[in-house]
């Protein structure tokens, strides 16, 4: 059920990790909120802004996304059919650039 124009609303997607991908479309106001909010439960695990994460899922890493990867220094890894050989040089990786949170 969408209440008001579609078309003037964002679509969020989960990322299906859990099961079915569930879809829900947003105003820009409740975009606006969910990020907040986002924000405040990574301040509560001890994020700063400017800190540096290691995030996991299994979402497409959309242009949004990337930036956001980026502005936020997210190092974005998928969460399934992870390969010993990638997990391995993740790992070589994160020991020579540690980040500071797992999200």
């Amino acid at each position: 059920m969408v209440v008001g124009d579609r078309s003037k609303m964002i679509l969020e997607k989960s990322s299906g990790t859990t099961g079915t991908q569930s879809e829900i479309y947003l105003t820009k106001n409740e975009e606006s909120i969910a990020r907040a909010i986002q924000l405040m439960w990574w301040e509560w695990g001890g994020f700063k802004l400017g800190n540096s994460m290691v995030q996991t899922g299994n979402s497409v890493r959309t242009f949004e996304k990337k930036a956001k990867d980026f502005l936020f220094r997210i190092d974005y890894v998928r969460a399934f059919g992870l390969s010993d050989e990638f997990v391995y040089k993740k790992l070589k990786d994160l020991e020579k650039k540690p980040r500071t949170h797992l999200i």
